[in-house]
């Protein structure tokens, strides 16, 4: 029973200290990804989508973002290549951030920015009307 409480301790003790998502590499390279990813995010909100693309570059190429926003920063990238009419490169990022774990309702408003820049309106109108379902909180891009 001794050995079973001490894994068992060990066990959570470790998931704690890794944690879902947590970042990896050195503490330099987690920071910079992730203010790049901040700034991003800032210009993206703004509708600042071609400012915001190499600011996405840097903290998705960079080594420091954990998988959470590594797959928030691909939706993010394709949202503003869908804005600035590059629908390929989104449809390229939105497929990669569908393999990993991504929140459904920010995937779900990339899907309905890039199918509005298809011309897919149908299809956009469902996509945004369940994101914003799914997290009212979201910002639609301008």
């Amino acid at each position: 029973m001794k050995r079973f409480l001490c894994v068992l301790i060990c066990s959570v003790s470790l998931v704690a200290s890794i944690g879902c998502g947590a970042p990896k590499g050195d503490p330099v390279s987690v920071a910079t990804s992730e203010a790049s990813y901040t700034e991003a995010k800032t210009m993206v909100l703004e509708g600042s989508y071609e400012a915001a693309l190499p600011k996405l570059e840097a903290a998705i190429s960079g080594s420091g973002l954990g998988p959470d926003l590594y797959v928030e920063s691909l939706l993010l990238r394709a949202q503003c290549y869908a804005m600035t009419g590059k629908l390929e490169q989104a449809q390229a990022d939105l497929a990669q951030a569908e393999n990993g774990s991504p929140a459904e309702a920010m995937l779900e408003l990339t899907k309905g920015v890039i199918f509005e820049k298809q011309g897919k309106s149908a299809e956009s109108k469902a996509a945004l009307a369940k994101a914003k379902r799914l997290d009212p909180s979201l910002k639609l891009p301008k």
